[in-house]
């Protein structure tokens, strides 16, 4: 019985230590989303926009990675000499709960990058990202808003 004991203990000691087996998920998907713009200030040299949309993803891929996610993101939108540029962060909300934290940064309504910084639950330790572009928007319902749709592709590293 002790020896039992001493080679449940190692095994799962051995389990328990192991490192982590890291996977890489490559993805596809579109992100829908309505949201509000706040000027900060806005002249003929410059401008400041705060921004905030929430929306879904669908996943594009066979294995509907990102499926259903709801996603939140926070960034400003700086302009000076009529070059514009975007940065903020996101929270990806799996349907289970768990979520995904990314940074982005690229060109106001038009492409750039994300990439994820940290994660909960199941995406504890997830690392990756890809590149996002805005593929269609439309004329807002109100004044300060907006909406579009874009495509976000890349791989995500993460535990199996």
């Amino acid at each position: 019985m002790r020896n039992a004991t001493l080679v449940i203990a190692g095994l799962a000691s051995f389990v328990a230590f192991s490192p982590a087996v890291w996977s890489q998920m490559p993805f596809d998907a579109t992100h829908c989303y309505v949201g509000t713009a706040n000027v900060v200030f806005a002249s003929d040299e410059a401008a400041v926009i705060h921004f905030e949309h929430k929306g879904v993803y669908r996943d594009n891929g066979d294995k509907k990675f990102l499926e259903g996610f709801s996603i939140q993101c926070a960034g400003t939108n700086v302009t000076i000499s009529k070059k514009s540029a975007i940065r903020g962060g996101c929270k990806a909300l799996d349907p289970k709960g768990d979520t995904i934290h990314l940074v982005f940064e690229g060109a106001a309504g038009e492409r750039g990058t994300a990439q994820a910084v940290a994660g909960t639950g199941a995406w504890k330790g997830i690392s990756g990202g890809g590149d996002w572009e805005v593929r269609t928007s439309s004329k807002p319902l109100a004044a300060g808003a907006f909406q579009a749709c874009l495509r976000f592709h890349g791989t995500f590293n993460i535990k199996k």
